[in-house]
C-alpha cells in the first residue's frame, strides 16, 4: 500500500504521536468493563523471526495490546525529557474500522452506511467528528481504488503501529534492538541499553535513556495478537451524529 498523503492525526491524548511516543495511562474506564478478551493471542513472536517477519505479522493482525512502563516524553517548550508513567493501548482492524482505545481517550475510525467517520475524544474535553465519503476517504489518505475502505484503515492501524516497530531490526541475523529508529531519537539513549526478547505469545522491548542525569528503563510489551474484541465505547459511537 502506498502510504502518501496526510495522516488523520486524532486530538485523543492516548493515541501516540511517532516522534513523541506519548501514550498516557489506558485502562478500560469505569463502567465499561474489559475491551479485550484476556486471551494470551497468538505465539508469532517466536525464535528464528527476522525484524521483518514480525512487522508483517501485525500489520496483518486484527489487533494487539501495548502495555509501557516509564514512557519518556520529550517538552517540546522546555527542551527536556520527563516520565509520564505506565500505559495500555488496545489496538483493532478489520475490514471497516479501525479503533483503538484507552482510559483518557479514543479513536474510531469507521465505514458505515456508504459514509467514512473519523472520531476522536479524550477526557479532557477534545472532541473530533468528521465524515467523508468512501471516495474522499481514499484519496485522504492515499490509496488505491482497487485497496478500498479496507486499504484506508488498514493503513491506519499500520501508521499507529509504527511507532514500537520501528524499534525492531535485524544485526548479525537475529532480531535486534534499532537503535537508530525514531522511538530513541528524541531521548538521550544510552548505547547498547536496548533489547527485545521474544516470548512466544508476547514480545517485549526495552532501552534505557537519561532523564535528569538519571536512568530510567522503558519497556514496552506485546500481547493477545489477533485476539482483540472490537468494543467502541457509547462516548465515540455518538459521535456520529456530530460528524461533519
Amino acid at each position: 500500500m502506498k502510504k502518501r498523503a496526510a495522516v488523520f492525526l486524532s486530538v485523543a491524548v492516548c493515541m501516540v504521536l511517532v516522534l513523541a511516543f506519548a501514550l498516557v495511562a489506558c485502562n478500560p474506564k469505569d463502567g465499561d468493563g474489559d475491551r479485550t478478551t484476556g486471551g494470551a493471542g497468538d505465539a508469532i513472536f517466536t525464535e528464528g523471526k527476522t525484524a521483518q517477519e514480525i512487522k508483517d505479522a501485525i500489520n496483518a493482525s486484527s489487533g494487539y495490546v501495548l502495555v509501557s512502563k516509564n514512557v519518556v516524553r520529550y517538552n517540546f517548550e522546555t527542551g527536556s525529557l520527563y516520565v509520564v508513567g505506565d500505559s495500555t493501548e488496545t489496538m483493532y482492524v478489520d475490514g471497516n474500522n479501525f479503533w483503538a482505545a484507552a482510559k483518557d481517550g479514543e479513536m474510531l475510525c469507521a465505514y458505515d452506511g456508504g459514509v467514512f467517520y473519523e472520531l476522536s475524544y479524550d477526557v479532557n474535553g477534545s472532541v473530533m467528528a468528521h465524515k467523508k465519503t468512501s471516495e474522499q476517504a481514499m484519496e485522504s489518505y492515499g490509496v488505491s481504488p482497487e485497496e478500498g475502505i479496507a486499504g484506508v484503515v488498514r493503513y491506519l492501524f499500520e501508521f499507529y503501529s509504527s511507532h514500537w516497530l520501528d524499534t525492531l531490526t535485524d544485526k548479525d541475523g537475529k532480531l535486534a534492538f534499532n537503535e537508530n529508529g525514531e522511538m530513541v531519537a528524541l531521548t538521550e539513549y544510552i548505547a547498547g541499553s536496548g533489547y527485545v526478547t521474544l516470548g512466544g505469545t508476547t514480545l517485549t522491548i526495552g532501552f534505557k535513556s537519561l532523564v535528569d542525569g538519571e536512568e530510567v528503563l522503558t519497556e514496552f510489551t506485546v500481547s493477545q495478537v489477533n485476539n482483540i474484541t472490537f468494543a467502541p465505547s457509547a462516548e465515540v459511537l455518538a459521535l456520529k451524529a456530530e460528524a461533519e
